[in-house]
């Protein structure tokens, strides 16, 4: 028994183990800033394209020109992406009267809006056989044929 003895374990004062937790460190890197800037750009892009309407701006004579002066739009194809509310267009084309219009864009996913421009007033040719026919307009007497043009005072529907 005395064998037993001599193998004795000896005691020893625990000491938990006391490892210093490292925290959360963070290093600013510019592809960081990159990457954010881009993820609110494809944030704000894809709320606007599923928030957006369809609209077309149908004008006679179709040769116009279409600007959109305020309110933001995007033009895809012959229709426009916008957002409801109202907006201010201006069409042109030569030989028209430039109109400026308020757009109105309501909640409907894909709209349509007419117009049609006025024509300006134009001249007139007018030949008469015999030579010098004289020209009345609403018994207005403007003058003897010519072969030069005549343009008309006012406004009127030939």
């Amino acid at each position: 028994m005395s064998e037993l003895n001599d193998d004795e374990i000896e005691v020893i004062d625990f000491e938990p183990v006391t490892e210093t937790k490292r925290g959360f460190s963070y290093r600013f890197r510019w592809l960081h800033a990159f990457l954010a800037v881009f993820g609110a750009a494809a944030l704000l892009s894809a709320w606007f394209v599923l928030t957006a309407r369809s609209v077309l701006v149908d004008v006679n004579p179709i040769t116009a020109q279409i600007e959109i002066k305020e309110g933001f739009a995007l033009r895809v194809g012959a229709r426009y992406l916008m957002r409801s509310g109202d907006y201010r267009v201006a069409l042109s084309n030569p030989g028209f009267h430039d109109e400026l219009i308020t757009l109105v864009i309501d909640d409907e996913a894909a709209q349509t809006h007419n117009f049609a421009m006025r024509k300006l007033p134009g001249i007139v040719t007018i030949k008469s056989t015999p030579e010098g026919g004289r020209v009345l307009i609403d018994g207005v007497d403007l003058g003897a044929v010519s072969y030069t043009h005549l343009t008309l005072p006012t406004i009127y529907s030939v």
